[in-house]
């Protein structure tokens, strides 16, 4: 039964399937799939969250073998249980580079899988060098765009109003997962940092102040706490 407002629609017995947004949803599906990580064999792991992954490692030709078996019952587990895999929409990733190991071809369904060199996670992007180069880009552009937009939407200039603003619009943009790709290099650090130093320099009242003074005066820390020497 569906109810729109006070408008009730007719009873009818489901047999299969999960009604969406209900209470007992989640969990009910968690049951129905939790017997899957029992398939696979010692060396690949599973992790069902969110979009679910597959993880082994591939040291030997034996390795590729033994993933592609256990994506072979993955396939035949999705049969028997009516929860079809969208092969097209699935893909692997090679991490690192083994010298010498043959690339090896994976199939799901006898549907080819596609090889990322990149891929969103989690709304993270990484590559397969483990490389967050292009994920920094994108939340920075993500990040001066949200910062400009809160000084062309904000008539008042106060000081406390505008970094009230940006510790709640932007910063979440720039520490969204940053214990996964936190820079190492000092060029990628300086650029995170740069969107703060930035937004608090057009802060009127506090414009002539050096970063480490705007700072203090905003009561903000720095992007980089406990990092590098904030420069001034």
């Amino acid at each position: 039964m569906t109810r729109v407002g006070y408008s009730y629609s007719e009873s009818v017995s489901l047999t299969s399937g999960v009604i969406q947004r209900s209470c007992l949803g989640p969990l009910l599906f968690l049951v129905y799939i939790n017997d899957v990580v029992e398939l696979f064999c010692q060396g690949t792991i599973c992790k069902l969250f969110a979009d679910d992954k597959l993880y082994c490692v591939i040291e030997s030709s034996d390795d590729s073998d033994c993933l592609q078996s256990n994506l072979n019952k993955l396939s035949i587990w999705s049969k028997d249980w009516q929860l079809n895999i969208s092969s097209t929409k699935s893909a692997y990733m090679r991490i690192g580079d083994r010298s010498g190991l043959p690339e090896a071809k994976y199939n799901i369904s006898e549907t080819p899988l596609q090889r990322h060199y990149e891929y969103k996670d989690l709304d993270v992007v990484v590559n397969d060098k483990l490389k967050f180069s292009k994920h920094i880009d994108s939340i920075l552009a993500k990040a001066r765009q949200r910062a400009s937009l809160i000084y062309k939407c904000f008539v008042s200039r106060s000081p406390d109003l505008l970094a009230r603003a940006f510790t709640t619009y932007v910063r979440p943009i720039l520490e969204y997962a940053c214990v996964v790709w936190n820079p190492v290099y000092v060029g990628l650090i300086d650029k995170i940092e740069s969107v703060q130093r930035q937004f608090t320099k057009r802060i009127p009242k506090i414009s002539h102040l050096n970063y480490r003074d705007r700072l203090i005066f905003l009561n903000l820390d720095s992007l980089n706490s406990g990092g590098q020497k904030i420069e001034t």
